[in-house]
C-alpha cells in the first residue's frame, strides 16, 4: 500500500489531500500542529480503520520534525505533501499586517526541502550508476 505524509493536514487543503489519499487507499500520515485540536482529522482518522495516523509536526521546530521522524520508525513514504503555513491572527493576514518572519520560515522548511531532497536524489542516482 502506497504511503503519503501530508504536513497541515488538520485544515484545508491538507486536510482534504488525507481524504483523498484515503478514499484511494494510501497509508496516511497527517501531521499538524495541534493534534488534540485537530477534531475533523480525527474524526477521519477513526473512520479510517488504521489507514490515517495522526502525527504532531511543527515544520518549523528541528526538535519536532526530529520526533515525528522517529514516530515513523523507518516506516517508507512513497510521498510528501509539504502543506504547512501560516494562518495568523484570526481575521486573517493582509499584505499589510503579515507577519513576515513566520511567513520566512515556511518558506525556508519548504526550499531547505527541496535542497535536501535534490541532494538525496542526485547521490541516490549516483549510486546507480
Amino acid at each position: 500500500m502506497p504511503s503519503v505524509l501530508i504536513t497541515g493536514a488538520n485544515r484545508g487543503l491538507g486536510f482534504e489531500f488525507a481524504r483523498q489519499y484515503l478514499a484511494d487507499a494510501w497509508q496516511v500520515y497527517a501531521a499538524c500542529h495541534d493534534p488534540n485540536s485537530a477534531s475533523e482529522l480525527r474524526l477521519l482518522a477513526d473512520a479510517s480503520g488504521g489507514k490515517v495516523r495522526i502525527m504532531a509536526l511543527d515544520v518549523t521546530d528541528l526538535a519536532s520534525v526530529k520526533a515525528a521522524a522517529a514516530e515513523l520508525d523507518g516506516q517508507a513514504i512513497d510521498l510528501l505533501l509539504n502543506n504547512s503555513g501560516i494562518i495568523g491572527a484570526k481575521g486573517g493576514q493582509t499584505i499589510r499586517n503579515m507577519d513576515y518572519e513566520a511567513w520566512a520560515n515556511v518558506l525556508d522548511v519548504l526550499c531547505g526541502c527541496r535542497r535536501r531532497l535534490s541532494t538525496m536524489w542526485h547521490a541516490a542516482s549516483a549510486s546507480l550508476s
